[in-house]
C-alpha cells in the first residue's frame, strides 16, 4: 500500500502550488545534448593543514567561507579569494556563549556586508559570525524552538525571515521569523490535500538534498542527492520549475515500516544526483554526481561534472572538471568556480570558466 502511494504522490510532485495561489510547477527534462557547449576544466588545488575535511563553501566579497565536516578545531575558515591564503579559523564546538553544539552542516552569506550565518543541524543552531573582528565567536545565535524543530536547513529569506527545508509537513518548506513564529509555507507536496505527517516524512527524506536561496533575484533552488532532479522557484512570481535529468531511469525503490515510522529505500542501482547547488544573480550551477552508490566508491569520484542553466532553466554549459568535487561556489563576474574537492588529499580547487 505505501509503494503505490509514494507513486501517487511522485505525481503529484511535478503539479504541486505554492500556499499563495501561484502557477503549478512545471516539468521539464533535459539530457546530456541539451547544453550547447561542453568544457573542461583544470582545476588549481590548495591544501591547507587546518582544513582537513571540507563540506561546505561561500564566496563572500574577497573571502572564501569553508566549513569542516565534524572534527576537532576551528568548524570554519576563512580564505583570501584573491591569494588562496589562510587567514583565520573561526566556530568553537562547546555550549557556552557564541560557542557551536554539535558541527556545521550548512553556510549562507547573509544579508549584512560583515558577517556571515552557519548552521548546526544537529544542534538546530544558526550563528552569525564576523568577518573583521577577532573573536571567534558567534556573535549571534539563532536557535529552533518547537515549532521549528523539524526545519532541517536555514537561508536567509529578508532581515526577519529564514527558510527552512520542512520534514513531517505538508508543505516542503517553510518560512520563519528569528523568534521561530511560522509565518508561511511554500510547495505543498500534495495540491488537492494536506498530507499526514508520516507521508510527509516520507517525502521529505527522499527528496533530502541541498538548498540555496538568493534574495537579490528571489529565486530558492533545491537539488535532490538520491536521484536526479532539482526544482527552481520563484519566490516573487511564485513560478516554479522541476528539472529531471540528464539520464532518463525508472526511480526503484521500498517502503518499510521501522517501528512508528516508514522509511523509503532506493535501489542500489538508482543514480545518484547532485552534491550541491548554487543560485547566482544569472544562473544556477549544480554539482552533477551520475553515478550509483557503488560506482562512487569503486572510482573514488563524487562528481566530475558542473551544470550551467539560466534562471528559467534553460541548459547553458556542462563543465568536466580535472579534479572529484563535492561542494561549490562561483563568482559570476570573475567566471571563477570555487570548489571543495573529494579526492584523496582533500582542499580547495579553483576553476576559470
Amino acid at each position: 500500500m505505501f509503494k503505490n502511494r509514494l507513486v501517487f504522490f511522485f505525481t503529484f510532485l511535478v503539479l504541486s502550488c505554492t500556499h499563495n495561489g501561484a502557477s503549478e510547477t512545471e516539468e521539464i527534462k533535459f539530457s546530456f545534448d541539451s547544453f550547447p557547449s561542453v568544457h573542461e576544466l583544470t582545476g588549481e588545488k590548495y591544501i591547507y593543514d587546518s582544513i582537513l575535511n571540507a563540506r561546505k563553501i561561500v564566496v563572500k566579497g574577497n573571502d572564501l567561507i569553508v566549513s569542516n565536516l565534524g572534527g576537532g578545531g576551528s568548524q570554519v575558515h576563512i580564505l583570501d579569494r584573491n591569494t588562496l591564503s589562510y587567514k583565520k579559523g573561526l566556530g568553537k564546538i562547546g555550549q557556552g556563549p557564541g560557542e557551536i553544539r554539535s558541527g556545521i552542516w550548512e553556510l549562507d552569506a547573509g544579508l549584512n556586508k560583515d558577517t556571515f550565518w552557519a548552521y548546526d543541524l544537529n544542534g538546530k543552531s544558526f550563528y552569525e559570525f564576523s568577518l573583521v573582528d577577532t573573536s571567534v565567536l558567534a556573535k549571534r545565535t539563532i536557535r529552533q524552538n518547537e515549532e521549528w524543530f523539524l526545519g532541517y536547513s536555514m537561508n536567509w529569506k529578508s532581515e526577519n525571515e529564514i527558510i527552512s527545508y520542512m520534514t513531517r509537513d505538508s508543505y516542503k518548506f517553510g518560512i520563519f521569523d528569528t523568534l521561530g513564529t511560522r509565518l508561511g509555507s511554500i510547495e505543498l507536496w500534495d495540491k488537492e490535500e494536506a498530507v499526514d505527517e508520516q507521508t510527509g516524512y516520507l517525502l521529505s527524506s527522499m527528496y533530502q538534498g541541498f538548498l540555496e536561496y538568493n534574495p537579490s533575484n528571489h529565486i530558492l533552488g533545491h537539488a535532490v542527492s538520491q536521484f536526479e532532479n532539482f526544482q527552481l522557484i520563484d519566490l516573487h512570481s511564485g513560478e516554479s520549475i522541476s528539472l529531471i535529468g540528464p539520464q532518463e531511469y525508472e526511480i526503484d525503490y521500498e517502503v518499510e515500516n521501522q517501528g512508528n515510522e516508514i522509511a523509503a529505500f532506493l535501489s542500489n542501482e538508482t543514480i545518484k544526483g547532485y552534491s550541491d547547488i548554487f543560485i547566482g544573480n544569472n544562473s544556477v550551477f549544480l554539482v552533477y554526481i551520475g553515478k550509483t552508490s557503488a560506482q562512487r566508491r569503486e572510482s573514488g569520484v563524487n562528481s566530475d561534472t558542473i551544470f550551467e542553466f539560466d534562471l528559467s532553466g534553460n541548459p547553458k554549459a556542462l563543465y568536466k572538471t580535472d579534479l572529484s568535487i563535492r561542494s561549490i561556489s562561483v563568482s559570476e563576474k570573475d567566471q571563477i568556480i570555487y570548489a571543495v574537492t573529494s579526492d584523496k588529499d582533500p582542499g580547495i580547487a579553483v576553476f576559470r570558466y
